[in-house]
């Protein structure tokens, strides 16, 4: 083999070698552009505008005590007797088409038969709200909700909303906290 022959073998190895892995960088580049599935959106931020849609206790626990852990608070627990209450609530108001103090009365009856103490309870009924972390922001913001989701006793809580197409606020929603 002449030294010409070898150095054109060089050449085109050289230039095929090139051309791969400028494809590959190409095809890399290409990969960069394509668009993949969006994450899932946090459970605290879908929408509960939707029929069936259920409020997440254990993100709603998380924020929750993670506001009450920022003050000194002891953390709370979901309560199943205390969401029943809740999610009958949150659809009373859906019914009334307005958060009112009716539904506070029946709350209050509800824990009562339920044979909860009332005794370190508190409640937030409102309506509007669409995610869990619009509900839990609109609360912290005013002072007679923030004074529920601190309240000192609580050890434990129920939350629920209700999807009202057509009314007033759309998602109504309740949160009930107890002490033990």
């Amino acid at each position: 083999m002449t030294a010409k022959a070898g150095a054109t073998r060089r050449s085109a190895w050289s230039r095929e070698a090139r051309m791969c892995l400028a494809s590959l960088a190409f095809l890399a580049l290409l990969a960069g552009c394509v668009e993949t599935p969006a994450s899932p959106t946090p459970v605290m931020y879908r929408s509960l505008a939707a029929s069936g849609a259920v409020v997440d206790q254990e993100a709603a626990a998380d924020l929750l005590n993670g506001h009450r852990r920022l003050k000194g608070l002891a953390p709370i627990a979901p309560d199943r007797t205390l969401e029943r209450i809740a999610a009958d609530a949150a659809r009373e108001l859906a019914e009334r088409n307005q958060p009112d103090a009716i539904v506070a009365t029946h709350v209050r009856s509800a824990l009562a038969a339920a044979h909860v103490s009332t005794a370190h309870v508190a409640q937030n009924l409102s309506g509007g709200y669409f995610t869990l972390a619009d509900a839990f922001s609109g609360w912290r913001g005013a002072p007679r909700q923030e004074r529920t989701i601190s309240l000192p006793a609580a050890t434990r809580f129920g939350i629920a909303s209700a999807y009202a197409p057509g009314s007033k606020y759309t998602v109504y929603w309740a949160l009930v906290v107890a002490g033990p």
